[in-house]
């Protein structure tokens, strides 16, 4: 494993040798053996597990949860994490990309956009017998396969009235 040496990755049989209490029994483990362990394993084991790879957090009591984050950072340590390129990347796409961020303000208009729900979210409502359903995009509705810049022009196909979307939809 001669490459791995060089990028300072470390070979899956000398994963996490010093934390005694991560490592599969056997010792000397793949990953995915390592991995697959930690399903045979008690909530209690795997929570100890879990406080001795992330001392400083509170160890949660869902055995999926548990499973996943100690096999992502077995993983992490035997194969490396992200680049420090990658995780400047997903620190910004996370803080532009943030559909809460911008809930609540008021937009350059003046009016408040803290009642449009999230982008994706489907509204639902059974008008005459009919139920509408209006899937709210990143800028606009979409409704019948149709794209609406706005909830009002939703109601007014619908309805042949023209009244305010958010009432119409009860928003």
């Amino acid at each position: 494993m001669e490459i791995a040496s060089d990028v300072g990755v470390k070979a899956p049989d000398t994963v996490r040798k010093d934390a005694k209490n991560v490592v599969h029994p056997v010792g000397n483990g793949s990953v995915l053996k390592q991995i697959t362990f930690l399903y045979d394993l008690p909530v209690s084991a795997l929570r100890e597990r879990f406080l001795a790879l992330f001392p400083d957090s509170n160890a949660p009591s869902s055995k999926e949860f548990l499973v996943r984050r100690i096999a992502h950072k077995l993983q992490e340590d035997a194969f490396g994490g992200l680049s420090a390129p990658a995780r400047e990347k997903l620190k910004t796409l996370q803080t532009n990309l943030d559909p809460l961020k911008d809930l609540g303000q008021k937009s350059s208009g003046g009016k408040a956009t803290g009642h449009i729900p999230l982008p994706g979210t489907v509204i639902t409502k059974t008008y005459k017998g009919k139920t509408i359903e209006v899937r709210v995009l990143e800028k606009g509705f979409e409704y019948d396969g149709k794209p609406y810049r706005s909830l009002s022009r939703v109601a007014r196909e619908v309805s042949g009235v023209h009244q305010s979307g958010f009432v119409f939809f009860g928003l």
